[in-house]
């Protein structure tokens, strides 16, 4: 399945007033989010924490499918179970899929 989104890895930047996160490995580098939250006193590392968590975004993805799948063939009655379904809606949330 090829990917909608920008593909991984993607990279934390911090300078002294903004964050940015950005996709590297290619020939361009392309910004992804970014913010000027660290202008703004007391939320620093509000804004750090969301940026991190945004560029692990497609290792995310990508080892939540990894664990579904092997899962799925070590039981497959776990496919039934509450946290594998939560853990397939977020996939499908992070990608536009139907449920």
């Amino acid at each position: 399945m090829s990917a909608k989104h920008t593909p991984g890895p993607w990279s934390f930047i911090a300078s002294p007033n903004c964050w940015s996160v950005l996709q590297v490995g290619s020939s361009d580098r392309w910004v992804i989010a970014g913010g000027t939250a660290w202008a703004i006193p007391g939320r620093q590392s509000e804004a750090e924490a969301n940026a991190r968590l945004i560029a692990a975004a497609p290792d995310l993805l990508e080892w939540l499918r990894w664990a579904l799948s092997a899962m799925a063939a070590r039981n497959p009655a776990w496919t039934e179970g509450d946290n594998f379904i939560a853990a397939s809606a977020a996939i499908a949330k992070a990608t536009g899929e139907a449920t």
